[in-house]
């Protein structure tokens, strides 16, 4: 098989390398051969395209199950609907389904995905939300009511434009490969889009028999912190990189 290679910041690597890292475990996993060279195709087609090595993966053969989990800590006051909206663009990403323990006016976010799906998750949700907190204290307005509206919509552009940045580079692993005329591949063998739809639909079906209820939520708090929001989200390091982000979520309590 023969591929280009394309030019990746370091936060579309790290989220390829996560991919190519589900690719192999499932190929490990299914008891199926074809739908195993499928995986395997795709995951060295990844591999070649964004100069991944094997030293790069973390396969330590554990299973790779699918989960339930909290994850984080509980979410309170006039930010905690934006914050959500965040963690829900951190779950999509990552091929899990999010959802919400609601008590009040309190909320513990929760997913259910695969477990190394989840530990991604787990470890970049605290670090972009910390970060979308961060950019949203800097705005300021002339009163308490003002200056909350425009921290929320802060938030708000902030999950737009990291959501945006994430369906840009799964794209690269959804379309590429199967789009490519020097990807060989026998006639009649699975599309590895395919594949990894298969994949998703056991998520999805797992959390649907949990039966969880869902309810409308706000998508917006205002608009005029929209763009300095955006603009925080498109600088994010979404690979939970050495970016240091402060001051914590407890910044914004006004």
């Amino acid at each position: 098989m023969t591929t280009h290679t394309t030019q990746l910041t370091a936060e579309e690597h790290s989220v390829l390398i996560a991919k190519v890292e589900r690719l192999w475990r499932k190929a490990r996993s299914t008891n199926f051969p074809a739908e195993a060279q499928a995986y395997e195709e795709k995951a060295l087609y990844l591999m070649a395209r964004a100069r991944i090595t094997q030293a790069m993966l973390d396969l330590d053969g554990k299973p790779d199950s699918i989960v339930d989990q909290k994850i984080g800590v509980h979410l309170a006051g006039g930010y905690r609907i934006p914050a959500e909206t965040i963690f829900n663009a951190v779950c999509k990403a990552f091929g899990c389904r999010a959802y919400l323990y609601v008590s009040g006016r309190r909320s513990q976010p929760a997913a259910v995905g695969f477990s190394a799906d989840l530990d991604r998750v787990k470890f970049l949700w605290p670090m972009l939300h910390s970060d979308a907190m961060r950019a949203a204290a800097e705005l300021r307005g002339r009163t308490a009511a003002e200056t909350s509206s425009l921290r929320r919509s802060s938030m708000y552009g902030y999950a737009e434009a990291i959501t945006e940045r994430f369906e840009a580079i799964n794209r690269l692993a959804s379309d590429d490969a199967d789009n490519d005329p020097t990807t060989n591949r026998s006639p009649g063998s699975a599309g590895s889009a395919l594949v990894v739809k298969g994949r998703d639909k056991l998520v999805d079906e797992h959390f649907k028999r949990l039966r969880i209820s869902s309810r409308a939520r706000r998508v917006s708090g205002g608009y005029g912190g929209h763009d300095h929001g955006r603009t925080a989200g498109m600088a994010a390091d979404l690979s939970g990189g050495a970016t240091t982000m402060k001051p914590s979520p407890s910044a914004l309590t006004h």
